[in-house]
């Protein structure tokens, strides 16, 4: 009983450094994709980041998750989480808008884990 109570003890804390610290140093958006580029808006729709589809070095995709990294070292990394209602709809469409947009433009997909 007491390792359980250890584990619990030092556990907790750690947890909620961690997110305390990925909620403080996350930006949420959204990513648009077109045929040649894509844009990367904050919550109020105001314009992040514009790259045209050749800047883009490569792309990492895993389950609901992707991390694309660009030619000047920028990445975003998106996880695909939301339970609102349509929500597998939308998901699918844009998956489907992800493929396209990779294979239209000829990036490349690496392997690797997203962390």
């Amino acid at each position: 009983m007491s390792i359980i109570a250890l584990l619990i003890i030092l556990f907790i804390p750690w947890g909620l450094f961690g997110w305390l610290l990925i909620v403080k140093f996350t930006d949420y958006g959204y990513l648009n994709l077109y045929r040649d580029h894509l844009t990367i808006l904050s919550k109020e729709n105001q314009l992040i980041k514009n790259y045209l589809a050749s800047d883009v070095a490569f792309i990492k995709i895993q389950d609901v998750a992707f991390h694309i990294t660009f030619k000047d070292g920028y990445r975003f990394n998106c996880i695909n989480l939301g339970m609102e209602k349509g929500y597998m709809e939308k998901l699918s469409q844009f998956n489907g808008k992800l493929k396209f947009f990779i294979n239209e433009n000829n990036i490349p997909v690496v392997d690797g884990k997203i962390i």
